[in-house]
């Protein structure tokens, strides 16, 4: 047992509303989880996630596209933020069990190990530049889908 007036470990405290968020927790844990949670709606983002690292970790992405040389100056770049604009919102619209914002900063965590790890591949190398275009691919893509849930909210309430 502890000390007068401490808790022990699993205990709730009478003093917080349930619904809330605990005021502990770190502010990025704070937003509550989406009651709509379906197992079944996970895998959506996780084939994303697959092909987007076995792109950004192959030692030539365009050949496994079945190009022969890189389309356009800024490929790059545009093909980091287009997979990582998908990768955000298949992610959110898969409702994991986290809040958003942990689950953006998982993703932009995502973003820069996979980046990190293009310097162990052959032909590839780590650039600030990819590590910009996939944060604001995430974000993009997470833009995305908040709009599309508030416009699928406003629909069902006009209804």
């Amino acid at each position: 047992m502890g000390a007068p007036g401490e808790q022990s470990p699993g205990a709730t405290r009478p003093d917080l509303d349930p619904d809330l968020p605990d005021p502990d927790l770190p502010l990025i844990f704070r937003e509550k989880v989406p009651d709509t949670f379906s197992y079944s709606r996970v895998p959506q983002g996780f084939p994303a996630w697959a092909a987007v690292t076995a792109l950004l970790l192959a030692p030539n992405p365009a050949a496994l596209m079945g190009l022969r040389r890189v389309p356009f100056p800024g490929y790059s770049l545009a093909a980091h933020f287009g997979c990582f604009f998908a990768v955000g919102a298949l992610t959110l619209a898969s409702r994991l069990p986290f809040s958003r914002r942990a689950t953006l900063a998982g993703l932009v965590g995502y973003g820069a190990a996979v980046e990190l790890l293009q310097g162990l591949v052959p032909q590839r190398t780590v650039e600030f530049a990819d590590l910009v275009a996939n944060a604001a691919g995430v974000a993009a893509g997470a833009g995305v889908y908040a709009a599309a849930e508030w416009y699928r909210r406003r629909r069902s309430a006009e209804r």
